[in-house]
């Protein structure tokens, strides 16, 4: 059972809250979604029915509650006077109305309604009832003998309200999945997300393209942990956690969309760190509310920002520190910082937080593992309490393993600040427990949409070194469990040094059905793939090759295909050899952030070459990246996590490429993880190495110079000859380095 509890926590009729909890408690082990005031098709929430059920046993059911003591049914039985002089529409007719729509909405799909015949391909049971809580059951009935017009559906009073059960739930059906799946689809409005295509005849799938194009025909569904949080408004906290490509913008935009629809009196801020997902985000808001509402949102109370922002460009630090008279600070004053965007919220709160205004009735974060502290405590700051109520309307939603330090789960207590007697002003227990309507206040979308499945296998083995001596894995059963992963053994919540854990992801939790269809036609193109390469300019010459061929050969769009350089600190000369080689191909290319806008991706007719910091938010059918040989030569872990990072981007086909010494050692770890697919196997290492290893990488941003330094000193035999006569000196750091090299 689902509940899609809307704003019902504002609901005071009694028998409305105390038939909801009936249904909830009767009927919990049916496939059963039971929705207050939604769907509501695109009309206003007074003409949607109160609940709404949708049944795999028992069909459709509208439920809708009379909260007015009605005194009179006009002679048309159109108008109903629950006063002296003030009337009501009718509820019998409104009811009526609302079942056309619906049968309209179901009727305008192909897979549920047959056009020829004039019938539905199932059989639909559509049931209503008419539940008057300020009547008694003799008061309705003799108004309805008075009336020329007769009510057409079914009723009950306030006196026999208990027998709802047995006017819907009666004659039992069986509708199949594959019209229950498009049926959510169209009641949730997530339907205006498919991809649409033209019918095709039937061929063999030949060509990349043929094979993308036919796993993103199916019906765009959102699962029931989805729907529960983009149908739902919280009247407080809220935290959503899941891996990359879980859906989370999407159902952030239909949640942002159905506030403003639901509450358009509300300011609501939409806030993410990428500034390449501006248009996203407009285009999927804007999409949901016009299906639901048949108007454009008002982007005056629906603010879409970009955390930063600029002299040019809006942004939330740059709105806030002009709102409260200050000059922002630029990337230029802040550029030595760490954390630059720490630095310039930071000094919001150091000395401006008393200035801060509360802005914002409700605030949606997108990207939160981007975000620093100091941001999450001026958003406190910057949004005001729900209505009666001292809990404040933020959502926050980030990748999980975004970072190899976001391992560990980010908890209220550490984002949101203190308040003045140093007491967290969103404490950890915020998060537990539900809100009125069961809705969760904290949630984990398990389910990878985006990723086939082995090639998040071999991100997440990669990430966390799972086949080399240098492993940092997780460390509890929950943390893997929420990343999609069934624990085999041991059986036990943390693992300690020595333990054999065997982990096994679904293919339940990976959505992409890319890797089926593959395997169906016995087609061995493999999904991920690593190519070494003698050099580097070999490399940069086969991924030119390599786009020429799935460009004009399997006809990939070229928006379709993005390229990562690992290598960062040289990826400016390495995109202009590629841009080069392309160019003389015919294929245009673009840069974002080197020549090209930050903005600028998936531009048509354009192969986008990026950074892994750049790439995050975004997605293509084809990932090539570069300089994956990197990886080995880094000692801080971060280019695991920049890695991670490109491979996820893919939703189809990933090329590593690689060059030089490391070739045969990327290979062995990549190969190992494929040979245990799709499983992980490894030896769980001690918690001193792993400790040790987070601390690297959580130290300053100035690592990887240190890291260089200490290779000039090993490299170099006067400093080498140096440092063994320092370490000499220093018999307990000898020891304690013989004693971490044994346990590795």
């Amino acid at each position: 059972m689902e509940f899609i509890a809307g704003n019902i926590e504002n609901e005071r009729d009694e028998i409305l809250l105390n038939i909801w909890g009936d249904i909830s408690s009767k009927l919990s082990e049916y496939d059963l979604i039971i929705g207050y005031k939604t769907p509501s098709l695109g009309r206003e929430l007074d003409e949607t029915p109160s609940i709404i059920i949708r049944s795999k046993e028992y069909g459709i059911i509208l439920l809708d509650f009379v909260n007015y003591y009605i005194k009179e049914f006009d002679e048309d039985n159109e108008y109903w006077r629950f006063s002296d002089d003030e009337f009501i529409f009718s509820k019998d007719l409104s009811i009526d109305l609302f079942e056309k729509e619906l049968i309209n909405k179901l009727k305008d799909d192909r897979l549920l309604y047959n056009l020829r015949k004039g019938e539905f391909n199932f059989d639909l049971q559509i049931k209503k009832l008419l539940i008057f809580s300020q009547n008694s059951m003799l008061e309705i009935n003799k108004l309805n003998d008075e009336a020329d017009i007769k009510l057409s559906n079914d009723y009950i009073g306030n006196d026999n309200w208990e027998k709802y059960f047995d006017n819907v739930f009666t004659r039992k059906t069986l509708i199949e999945s594959q019209y229950i799946d498009k049926i959510d689809s169209i009641l949730d409005g997530s339907n205006i997300y498919e991809k649409k295509h033209r019918k095709k005849i039937e061929t063999e799938l030949k060509t990349m393209n043929d094979y993308i194009k036919k796993s993103l025909s199916n019906t765009f569904k959102l699962d029931s942990t989805q729907r529960q949080i983009a149908l739902q408004i919280p009247n407080g906290p809220q935290r959503i956690r899941g891996l990359a490509g879980t859906g989370k913008t999407i159902i952030l935009c239909m949640k942002a969309a159905l506030a403003h629809k639901f509450h358009p009196q509300l300011q609501i801020l939409f806030v993410f760190n990428t500034q390449s997902m501006y248009a996203q985000v407009e285009e999927l808001i804007t999409r949901y509310y016009f299906n639901e509402t048949g108007k454009m949102p008002d982007f005056n109370k629906l603010n879409i920002l970009h955390a930063w922002g600029g002299s040019n460009k809006p942004g939330l630090y740059y709105n806030t520190a002009k709102g409260i008279g200050i000059q922002p600070l630029n990337f230029m004053n802040v550029r030595k910082s760490p954390d630059p965007l720490d630095a310039i919220f930071n000094d919001l709160i150091k000395n401006h937080k008393d200035k801060i205004q509360q802005s914002y009735d409700m605030v949606l974060i997108d990207e939160a593992q981007d975000f620093p502290a100091s941001f999450f405590e001026t958003i406190f700051y910057l949004t005001k309490e729900s209505s009666g109520s001292s809990l404040k309307r933020i959502i926050w939603a980030y990748d999980e393993f975004q970072s190899l330090t976001d391992i560990k789960i980010k908890e209220p207590k550490d984002l949101f600040g203190v308040n003045e007697k140093g007491l967290p002003n969103i404490p950890n227990d915020t998060l537990e427990g539900m809100y009125k309507g069961n809705i969760k206040k904290d949630f984990v979308l398990p389910n990878s949409y985006r990723n086939p499945r082995i090639t998040l296998m071999v991100a997440h083995g990669l990430a966390l070194g799972l086949y080399t001596n240098t492993k940092v894995p997780m460390m509890y059963k929950n943390d893997w469990e929420a990343r999609g992963y069934n624990l085999i053994s041991p059986d036990k919540q943390v693992f300690n040094e020595g333990d054999n854990v065997i982990l096994e992801r679904p293919e339940a939790n990976s959505k992409n059905n890319l890797e089926i269809l593959l395997q169906e036609r016995n087609n061995e193109n493999k999904l991920i793939q690593f190519i070494p390469t003698h050099d580097l300019m070999i490399q940069l010459d086969n991924v030119a090759c390599k786009i020429e061929n799935i460009v004009k050969e399997h006809n990939v769009e070229p928006e379709e295909i993005l390229v990562i350089d690992i290598d960062t600190k040289n990826s400016k000369s390495n995109f202009e050899i590629i841009r080069h080689k392309l160019d003389y191909k015919n294929i245009k290319c673009i840069t974002p952030g080197f020549i090209e806008s930050n903005d600028s991706f998936k531009v048509p007719g354009f192969v986008t070459l990026t950074t892994p910091f750049r790439a995050k938010g975004n997605e293509t059918n084809i990932v090539l990246i570069i300089n994956g040989n990197k990886v080995l030569d880094d000692n801080t872990f971060r280019l695991r996590n920049s890695m991670f990072v490109s491979i996820t981007r893919s939703r189809g086909w990933c090329y590593i490429y690689s060059s030089g010494e490391n070739n045969s050692k990327l290979k062995t770890e990549i190969n190992k993880i494929l040979n245990d697919y799709p499983k992980f196997e490894f030896v769980f290492p001690s918690i001193d190495s792993i400790k040790r290893r987070y601390s690297i990488l959580t130290s300053s941003k100035n690592l990887e110079k240190f890291d260089s330094q200490i290779d000039e000193i090993l490299k170099n035999e006067d400093l080498n000859a140096l440092l063994i006569e320092k370490l000499l000196k220093d018999p307990e750091f000898l020891n304690k380095l013989r004693e971490n090299r044994d346990k590795e």
